[in-house]
C-alpha cells in the first residue's frame, strides 16, 4: 500500500512539473537541418528539419530546471530493424516513455552501423517531441 501511495504521489509531482515544463519549452524549434536530394521521376526532395541535437539543446535547460531527465536505449531487435525506447523520468520517480522500432536506414551508402545510428537518431527525435508535448 505504500508503494502504491508513493507511486501516486510521483505521478502527480511529474505532471504538475509537466505543466511548468510544457509552459517553458519552445513551441517551435528551429529547423537548423536540410534535406536536398533527388527522388524518383527525376523530382527533387527538398526540406527542413529540427535536427536531433536542435531539440536536445533548446530542451535541455527547461529540463533539468524542471527535475526531468530524457534518455533512450537502441537495440537491434534483427538485423534489418532498429528498437529505441525514451526515457522522460522526473525527480520524483515517475517516468513515461515511447518505444518504436523501424527498418535499418539504408538509403546512399550508408554502411550498416551508419543505417543504424541514422534509423536510431530519427527515431530518438520523433520520441523526444513525443514525449515533450
Amino acid at each position: 500500500m505504500q508503494h502504491e501511495w508513493e507511486a501516486g504521489e510521483a505521478k502527480k509531482a511529474y505532471d504538475a512539473a509537466m505543466v511548468r515544463l510544457r509552459r517553458d519549452l519552445p513551441a517551435v524549434v528551429e529547423h537548423d537541418r536540410l534535406v536536398d536530394y533527388a527522388s524518383g521521376k527525376g523530382g527533387r526532395t527538398r526540406y527542413t528539419h529540427a535536427s536531433l541535437a536542435a531539440i536536445i539543446e533548446v530542451a535541455t535547460p527547461p529540463l533539468t530546471a524542471h527535475g526531468f531527465t530524457l534518455t533512450s536505449r537502441t537495440s537491434t531487435p534483427t538485423p534489418h530493424s532498429v528498437e529505441v525506447t525514451s526515457v522522460l523520468a522526473h525527480e520524483a520517480g515517475h517516468h513515461e516513455s515511447s518505444t518504436m522500432t523501424a527498418p535499418v536506414d539504408t538509403s546512399g551508402s550508408k554502411n550498416p552501423i551508419q543505417g543504424i545510428a541514422s534509423t536510431s537518431t530519427y527515431l530518438r527525435r520523433y520520441q523526444a517531441t513525443d514525449l515533450l508535448g
